[in-house]
């Protein structure tokens, strides 16, 4: 047995709990072979409260059965010198059966002590502490100035950066849900302590993009949001055309899907009212997609972005440089942005 989860010694990460606790949170990389089904799981579950016997013998058939055919499809190629670590949600029964026939094999298999329960206190211990190791630099910047896309193309050139959005699959305003839906708030914390363990502070800050404590439904953990909010920020500032074109980009799958665009304006209503919304229902519909985009930037972002930036500036005040680009384009971003900023992300404002 085991507690060192994060170990690269393994050669494979098996986790044997349902499809859907595997859907909610796992190690990241670890492959889902459940031993039981979501049903079959339920269905052992409801028997045991009347007949723990019963149970623990259908239990034990449905286990034998799934192990057989976890055999086949996931181990009958691996080599002698395989080394598998098993963890279900304790590292109780459903681990340690598939891991003795691995082991009466002859593979030198590990079971995780405690399970995934250890792994997701290790998770919430780190993210306490993990964040305050590094340098933040934030990105910041009215919709439409291309701060995601900025981003990523820093994380192409090597420097450290934190995709939020990316990881929460959310753009972070009303239109922006991502095809597939958001991860469990969980398995979000995972993917963000998996990154930030991959940064290295001594090759620098983190970049990340400015947010609310929201994305979409998922909350940022308190300990890295604070970082954040302390951070020294870079302002982009970006000609309002452009930022119209680049947003009607952005959201250019909604074109076609009037009946969703509506209902993500509709979501507006208690905020700006039934006579501007009706407005901006009557620009989908009748597919004015620019004068939409930019309605909804004088009317709604804009103000709900000067609120928010003059809150933080009285309670935080972190030193901002602000950096004027002409466009988003590649061309655009090369001489706007990385000819004034530097990979060290120093502020001299």
């Amino acid at each position: 047995r085991s507690e060192d989860w994060w170990s690269d010694t393994y050669s494979t990460i098996l986790d044997v709990r349902t499809p859907a606790e595997y859907e909610e949170d796992h190690i990241p990389g670890a492959i889902n072979t459940p031993v039981l089904s979501n049903f079959e799981r339920i269905q052992v579950g409801t028997l045991y409260k009347s007949n723990p016997f019963e149970a623990r013998k259908l239990g034990a058939s449905l286990v034998a059965a799934n192990s057989a055919n976890i055999l086949k499809q996931e181990v009958m190629d691996k080599p002698r010198e395989w080394k598998p670590l098993v963890y279900c949600w304790r590292g109780g029964q459903r681990s340690g059966s598939l891991s003795e026939v691995l082991a009466q094999i002859g593979f030198r298999t590990s079971v995780l002590e405690g399970g995934y329960m250890t792994f997701r206190r290790d998770v919430r211990d780190n993210m306490e502490s993990l964040p305050s190791k590094f340098d933040f630099r934030v990105v910041s910047g009215p919709t439409g100035s291309g701060k995601t896309l900025l981003l990523r193309d820093m994380m192409q050139r090597g420097w450290q950066c934190l995709d939020l959005e990316g990881l929460g699959k959310h753009r972070g305003s009303v239109l922006g849900d991502v095809e597939g839906g958001q991860p469990s708030q969980k398995y979000f914390e995972t993917l963000l302590h998996d990154a930030l363990k991959g940064f290295d502070p001594a090759k620098g800050p983190v970049w990340v993009e400015s947010e609310s404590h929201k994305i979409g439904n998922l909350h940022v953990p308190q300990p890295l949001f604070e970082e954040m909010r302390k951070a020294p920020r870079f302002e982009l500032l970006v000609p309002f055309e452009e930022r119209v074109r680049y947003t009607l980009s952005t959201y250019e799958e909604l074109a076609g899907k009037t009946d969703d665009l509506v209902a993500l304006l509709q979501m507006l209503t208690s905020i700006r009212g039934k006579k501007k919304v009706a407005e901006w229902v009557e620009m989908a519909q009748e597919k004015r997609g620019e004068e939409l985009v930019a309605d909804l930037l004088v009317s709604h972002y804009d103000p709900s972005y000067k609120r928010s930036q003059d809150s933080h500036a009285e309670k935080f005040n972190p030193p901002t440089r602000r950096v004027s680009l002409a466009g988003v384009q590649a061309e655009q971003l090369e001489s706007g942005w990385y000819a004034v900023v530097d990979q060290s992300g120093k502020i001299e404002v």
